[in-house]
């Protein structure tokens, strides 16, 4: 029988459901009850989380009050868990005859040693409750039938759904699964089975196990799955039942996995050998209900197959890494807190480790937090800034650098000798310690790639894509907030190109402007140790028309010797030499004079040899520098180039500052506007394209504004501006009486038919000019400007791209001595950007720690010349 509630408490639950502060979760309602939305607080934390029951979001104590001041909410699901040991239950034949084969534990002392390390031995206790904060201390434990209908159908909802963060992460995995043409007429025997709707008293009926079973939709069979490679999963009794049932005639291969049934989903799978895969049955609601089974008041009790897929790949563990070799001293404490990899994460935990190093990026969310929480939409788990805060706190603070056992754990745990033996006790129940807590970026994953074609996935990426990305993404936020001080205008810098025509010797001076990263090649030819890679060539080729194998390694082995001058034992596994490039070298390469062979001379009228050379105009308080070692080869397949580019730990790069127009030189003239004027130059639209686009349904204003802006390319380059601005207001407008492309590109000096060639790939008139001005009207630098801001195009000041505009080049943030210290490093292994292992070394506090993932540790043998993003700080800024 359910406790009465008090009637103050049930006025106040009967008031905020009238007020609306209590809604039920539909189909399609995003619930988070595993992770605090301000914090990386869970369930198992001390004080449990509170599940909002109008936004279905959860805080922790400490952010709970926020969280309702935000919402206006009053009414929460406060959820608390609790490890504890499993129920004892009787052994099946195959469970004793393997208690029987193990060896149990034993100290010294001759007490049995449990060992509880393992998921396996452990579950969790759940414990609900509904408050009203502002009588919080008078919590109303759930179940209770008192409570009002509305506060009932809510709690029950939260319950049955699943969390958001675990079903993002999911559906990331999720596999297509089609319908089972089984599904559409299943014979199910009428041999009077019910199943029971208590998963305790499920059981494989071959075996008597009590997990990863499976129901024949057909017969009412329940029988464990298959043996995973790990030994456990089951005795496959429920394949074993379709065989023997095919044996007699009968072609019953649809299963259901008892434990993932929920109101709205369950994992089915099909036997049958056309299929034999995961499979969407259309009818199992009905299918269900045949053996007793109401689907609508179920809870899932186990992973489902696509959980367990991504738990297999978390867990997979990088044992092959720079330093796998040395012996590391762990680090804790703040800015010592590792990541967990939540999934091919590592490139977005290896950039934000070298990112939150920066004390400016902590000024500006981590500092302000609680306000950027406040100011949040309501959705606060979406919102980029709120999850940057998070994250930053976690990363920067000492918040979860106690002791896992300090954070996580009962409230009130009880002593409880009766309850048999010593330990702490709960319910009756002995409690399994936690060994460990890891900050797992889920939320802010998800609220960073929102929308990205690449980073909503859970695909490996690029880390300096997602560095860029970021940065796109602070820079947004700086705009909408209207930040005085700008943490994307420190890794800005502006360069200088100059170009001298070869034929008058009249030179041309442009400014390339925004750059963020200094993108250097690595030439193999000018390597330090050529005569050791010869040296090896040869002996590998020598090597391979060697019949006699043994006398073959030896040979490898002595002539790697001899090129190293080290001795190496008979069973040494000698590896190969790398390129030793010169960190210098690749600097020099970028600086520089090109050759272009055929550059249209404006004093000249012809098109003859012109050189380029490039130089910093300004340096930045924070300068990234990309190592590019990944190549195309002829046939367009990527190489890396695993050359040993030992970056410096002082970068001095005041040689290369731009100087300017030199008092010696004369310029280029001008190109000359063949147009005459900007009003004669005004384009209309193609009435072919227009009639083709018009064709497919588009208004005529809109199909002929496309025309205009894509200069009249051809109808595919028309209809991709369509789609990308159908939605735009004036869409449907008469398209203005002004020039287009031709104009614009005439009054900006820059070539027609460049603008041309970029708006055919796709990117607007405007973004094209803006491009080309940048870039002194290079066309493939002008597509690299345009894809590395593909997310920012919008968002840029209308910058007239005025190379004598004041940009404030002597602030401290945006200029001063170009040389640099090392603050950190990104490294890759891997076959390309997009796939292996990500990990990061910082420089701090005297010594250099090595973050890969969740593991923090003092770094023995920093490989400075495996890096692939470099992170330098000016030495003068402060």
């Amino acid at each position: 029988m359910s406790a009465a509630i008090p009637e103050d408490l049930a006025a106040l639950l009967s008031a905020a459901c009238a007020q609306g502060q209590v809604k039920v979760p539909g189909k399609y309602s995003k619930v988070f009850k595993s992770e605090c939305v301000y914090s990386f607080a869970t369930p198992e934390f001390r004080g449990g989380l509170f599940v909002n029951l109008k936004t279905f979001q959860a805080a922790a104590p400490d952010y709970v009050d926020v969280d309702a001041r935000r919402s206006g909410a009053s009414v929460y699901l406060h959820i608390k868990w609790v490890r504890v040991e499993k129920e004892a239950q009787e052994p099946s034949a195959q469970e004793a005859e393997e208690e029987k084969n193990n060896q149990a534990s034993v100290t010294e002392d001759g007490v049995f040693q449990l060992d509880l390390s393992s998921a396996d031995d452990w579950e969790f206790a759940e414990q609900y409750s509904v408050v009203v904060l502002a009588e919080r201390e008078r919590p109303i434990a759930w179940p209770n039938a008192n409570l009002p209908e509305l506060v009932r159908q809510s709690v029950e909802g939260v319950l049955a759904s699943d969390d958001q963060g675990t079903k993002e992460e999911v559906s990331k995995y999720q596999e297509v699964r089609e319908v089972s043409r089984y599904a559409l007429e299943l014979e199910q025997l009428d041999n009077g089975k019910k199943i029971s709707p208590n998963p305790k008293d499920w059981k494989c009926e071959e075996s008597g196990m009590t997990e990863n079973l499976w129901l024949n939709l057909s017969t009412g069979y329940i029988g464990s799955g298959r043996e995973r490679a790990d030994g456990k999963g089951g005795t496959g009794a429920a394949l074993k039942h379709y065989k023997e049932w095919k044996a007699k005639g009968k072609d019953f291969p649809l299963v259901v996995k008892l434990g993932t049934i929920t109101p709205t989903s369950a994992d089915v799978w099909s036997y049958a050998p056309d299929e034999d895969d995961m499979v969407l049955d259309p009818h199992l609601a009905d299918h269900l209900a045949h053996w007793g089974i109401n689907m609508m008041k179920l809870r899932k009790t186990e992973k489902t197959t696509a959980e367990l897929q991504l738990d297999m790949n978390m867990k997979f563990d990088w044992a092959i890494m720079e330093e796998s070799g040395s012996v590391l001293k762990p680090l804790h404490g703040a800015g010592y807190v590792g990541l967990k990899n939540i999934g091919n994460s590592c490139y977005i935990n290896s950039v934000v480790q070298v990112l939150f190093t920066m004390p400016e990026l902590h000024r500006a969310f981590v500092k302000p937090a609680a306000t950027l929480f406040h100011q949040a939409p309501t959705n606060a788990a979406d919102d980029f800034a709120a999850q940057f805060a998070k994250l930053g706190t976690a990363l920067t603070t000492d918040k979860y650098t106690a002791p896992a056992s300090a954070l996580i754990g009962p409230d009130d745990p009880e002593v409880d000798a009766s309850a048999g033996g010593t330990g702490i006790w709960i319910d009756g129940r002995r409690i399994v310690p936690v060994n460990g807590f890891e900050v797992a970026p889920k939320m802010f994953r998800s609220a960073a790639g929102k929308g990205h074609v690449d980073f909503s996935t859970n695909q490996q990426q690029d880390a300096h894509e997602y560095y860029q990305h970021l940065l796109s993404l602070i820079q947004r936020f700086e705009q909408r907030n209207k930040q005085a001080q700008s943490v994307v205008d420190l890794f800005s810098f502006d360069l200088e190109e100059r170009v001298q025509c070869l034929q008058s010797n009249k030179v041309r001076y442009t400014k390339v402007r925004g750059e963020n990263t200094l993108m250097l090649s690595i030439l193999e030819d000018q390597a330090t140790n050529k005569d050791e890679l010869e040296a090896y060539r040869v002996a590998t080729s020598a090597a391979a028309t060697d019949d006699d194998a043994e006398h073959d390694a030896k040979r490898q082995k002595n002539s790697s010797s001899e090129a190293t001058g080290k001795k190496q034992s008979d069973d040494a596994e000698v590896p190969p030499p790398v390129p030793k490039v010169p960190f210098e070298a690749c600097i020099n390469e970028w600086a520089k004079a090109e050759t272009l062979s055929d550059f249209l001379s404006t004093a000249t009228k012809q098109r003859g040899a012109a050189k380029r050379t490039t130089r910093l105009i300004n340096f930045p308080a924070y300068l990234v520098v990309k190592m590019s070692r990944y190549v195309l080869n002829s046939d367009w397949t990527q190489r890396k180039i695993n050359a040993d580019v030992p970056a410096p730990r002082e970068l001095d790069l005041r040689a290369y500052r731009a100087k300017g127009k030199q008092a010696d030189e004369e310029e280029l003239p001008e190109a000359e506007d063949k147009a005459g004027s900007a009003a004669a130059a005004q384009v209309t639209a193609d009435p072919t394209i227009v009639a083709q686009l018009m064709s497919m349904g588009f208004s005529e204003n809109g199909c002929k504004r496309a025309c205009i802006a894509t200069n009249n390319v051809n109808a595919d380059v028309a209809m991709n501006w369509v789609f990308a601005h159908m939605e735009d207001p004036d869409f449907n407008d008469p398209p203005e009486a002004a020039s287009a492309a031709s104009s614009s590109a005439a009054s900006a000096g820059v070539d027609e038919a460049s603008v041309a060639s970029l708006v055919s790939m796709g990117f607007e008139s405007k973004h094209a000019v803006k491009a080309l001005k940048a870039t002194g009207g290079d066309v493939a630098r002008a597509t690299d400007w345009l894809f590395s801001r593909a997310g920012t195009l919008d968002d840029l000041d209308d910058d007239d791209g005025d190379d004598n505009k004041d940009d404030d080049k002597k602030s401290p943030e945006r200029d001063g001595e170009g040389v640099y210290e090392l603050l950190g490093f990104v490294s890759h292994m891997g076959p390309n950007p997009g796939s292996g292992h990500y990990v990061c070394h910082i420089v701090k506090d005297g010594k250099v720690a090595l973050f890969n993932d969740s593991k923090v540790a003092e770094s023995q043998n920093p490989p400075f010349g495996k890096g692939y993003l470099y992170f330098y700080k000016r030495k003068d800024y402060n």
